[in-house]
C-alpha cells in the first residue's frame, strides 16, 4: 500500500491531532510512535524527544527516525514513557485488537489510541479492504479498559480518541 502516493500523502491524522498527541507528552519523556506509517509527525516529536517508529512495514517510511520493523501484536523489546497510535487500530485483524493493545501496554504505561470508525476507501487501489476492525466507540473503550484506565474519552463519527494508562 505504502508504494502508492496516493496513499503515503493522505494520512492527515498526525496534523489533525497534534495537540492532543503532545499534551500526554512531559518534556524529557521517550515516546514511540506504534504503527508510525511515514513518521512525519514522529519526527517533528524527535526534534524535542527521544523517539522510536515501529512498523510492520519498513517501506513506509518518508523520514529518518529511529525505526523498528515489527508486528505490534506480537512481543516487542522497546520501551518508552509514552505512546500514540493514530490511525493504526482499525487496521488490525479484529482477532489480533486485544494482543495489539496488551504488547502496546508492555512497552509504555500510557498510550493516546485514536481509531477510524468507518470503511475505508483507499483499499480499493490494491483490491483489498484495509480498515479491518470497523466497530462503535464503546466497544474500543471496552476492550482497551480490559489492560488499563481508559481517561480522556472523545471523538465524533469518524474516530474514537482515548488515553489507555497502565493500571499501577
Amino acid at each position: 500500500m505504502w508504494q502508492h502516493k496516493n496513499y503515503r500523502n493522505n494520512s492527515p491524522a498526525f496534523h489533525e491531532f497534534f495537540d492532543e498527541i503532545t499534551a500526554i507528552i512531559k518534556p524529557g519523556d521517550s515516546v514511540i510512535e506504534f504503527g508510525c506509517g511515514t513518521a512525519f509527525g514522529l519526527a517533528e516529536i524527535g526534534k524535542t524527544h527521544k523517539v522510536l517508529g515501529i512498523d510492520i512495514a519498513r517501506n513506509c517510511l518518508s523520514v529518518d527516525v529511529p525505526f523498528e520493523q515489527a508486528c505490534i501484536w506480537e512481543p516487542m523489546a522497546a520501551r518508552a514513557d509514552v505512546g500514540f497510535c493514530v490511525d493504526v487500530m482499525e487496521h488490525i485483524p479484529t482477532d489480533k485488537v486485544e494482543d495489539v493493545i496488551r504488547e502496546i501496554m508492555q512497552c509504555v504505561p500510557k498510550c493516546l489510541f485514536i481509531a477510524a470508525l468507518f470503511h475505508d476507501n483507499m483499499g480499493k487501489l490494491i483490491g483489498e479492504t484495509l480498515h479491518l476492525t470497523v466497530k462503535p466507540a464503546e466497544w474500543w473503550h471496552e476492550i482497551a479498559a480490559k489492560y488499563g484506565k481508559v481517561s480522556n474519552i472523545h471523538g465524533d463519527w469518524r474516530a474514537t480518541h482515548f488515553t489507555l494508562t497502565a493500571d499501577d
